[in-house]
């Protein structure tokens, strides 16, 4: 009897000791999946916060060119299980990101953190169109050239650049268009001085040198613009505009020229020169840049960016002896395919990047420059 309480005991002890080695092994195992779903919750963060900073390389954006999130992510045999982001903009250049990790079939974690995104309205190409374009023979861009339709270079026209094109006529080296940003320039509505010159007070914003945002307002233009404009005490950046057709003639400007409905045009009679301001663009008109329907030498020199919705040209019939010159950047709405059959001359765009430095030059296509955290964790 002693013999079987012994082997009895023994028994029971050695099925205790196996159960609390199984439990204690079940538990460690238990504790390294949590801290794996802890870490890869948490790397899912870091993936986010790096996407958020650089949307081109993320593959998926939003609508506004914004890194969207992503349901799947895994990183390597270390690393079990994968990790779903999710991104909310919670205000403006605000971001909250969720990391939810998925390391087993009944564990998961899931971690927060808010960010600001610094974004900067980047403008890297001479030429930007948003729809098809067509090069006349007089034509010449020394810069990269992005045209988010066909690209058709007529012969004699030239580009000393890189091209990005969904397709191309006369030119066979070229690639897709970028998908971030994802229009080659801002629309009418997106850009930000044209909506407030547009104001029941017309006002502006400009990026100081000191890294501030500061108010200006701008000044109204009249019907015919002679000699070099001065601006006034609270017009710093020497803005101007007009809801109205505009002549230029033997005029200069040291700022900015807005001009406000697609049916209005600003005409060059003799000699324009237009230099933007630091931080700020040269012309933003959203009728036509044209040119007196005459046979006299014709000049405008612009150093600076320019955008414009309406194909460049003239007040009415042909206009010989004219010339265009932009040392800057070229920016074409989506509705404009080429330069007017009675424009006779020569434009030329050559990009340089030090004059076209606008970061709040429009609501949409900024470029994330670096990126703060505000909160972290859960």
């Amino acid at each position: 009897m002693m013999v079987v309480f012994a082997i009895a005991m023994a028994s029971v002890l050695g099925v205790a000791i196996l159960a609390s080695t199984s439990m204690q092994t079940q538990v460690k195992g238990n504790i390294v999946t949590a801290a794996q779903a802890d870490y890869t919750a948490e790397a899912g963060l870091n993936v986010g916060v790096y996407y958020l900073q650089h949307p081109a390389v993320s593959g998926s954006v939003d609508a506004s060119g914004m890194y969207a999130g992503s349901s799947s992510i895994t990183f390597g045999n270390d690393f079990p299980g994968y990790v779903g982001i999710a991104v909310a903009n919670v205000a403006t250049n605000t971001y909250d990101i969720t990391s939810t990790a998925h390391v087993s079939t009944h564990l998961t974690r899931s971690a927060t953190a808010r960010v600001y995104v610094n974004k900067s309205y980047v403008q890297t190409k001479a030429l930007s169109t948003s729809g098809s374009f067509t090069m006349p023979s007089f034509m010449s861009v020394q810069g990269d050239v992005r045209v988010d339709g066909s690209l058709n270079v007529t012969s004699g026209a030239t580009i000393t650049g890189a091209v990005q094109a969904t397709s191309a006529t006369n030119y066979s080296s070229f690639t897709a268009p970028d998908s971030y940003p994802t229009r080659a320039a801002p629309t009418l509505a997106q850009i930000s001085l044209y909506s407030t010159t547009g104001a029941a007070t017309p006002y502006y914003t400009y990026v100081d040198v000191d890294g501030t945002t500061k108010t200006g307002y701008p000044q109204l233009l009249p019907a015919t613009a002679v000699g070099t404009f001065v601006p006034a005490v609270n017009n710093p950046k020497n803005v101007w505009y007009s809801n109205n057709s505009v002549n230029l003639a033997s005029f200069t400007i040291n700022g900015t020229i807005v001009l406000r409905g697609a049916t209005r045009r600003l005409t060059v009679f003799d000699t324009a020169h237009i230099t933007a301001r630091s931080n700020m663009p040269a012309i933003v008109a959203a009728g036509t840049i044209a040119f007196a329907s005459d046979s006299l030498d014709k000049e405008l020199v612009v150093d600076g960016l320019v955008w414009t919705g309406k194909p460049i040209g003239t007040n009415g019939a042909a206009a010989t002896g004219c010339t265009l010159q932009i040392n800057g950047a070229l920016l074409l709405d989506s509705s404009v395919n080429g330069i007017s059959a009675n424009y006779d001359g020569t434009i030329n765009v050559s990009y340089d990047a030090t004059k076209v430095q606008v970061p709040n030059f429009s609501t949409v296509g900024t470029t994330p420059q670096s990126v703060r955290i505000l909160r972290w964790g859960n």
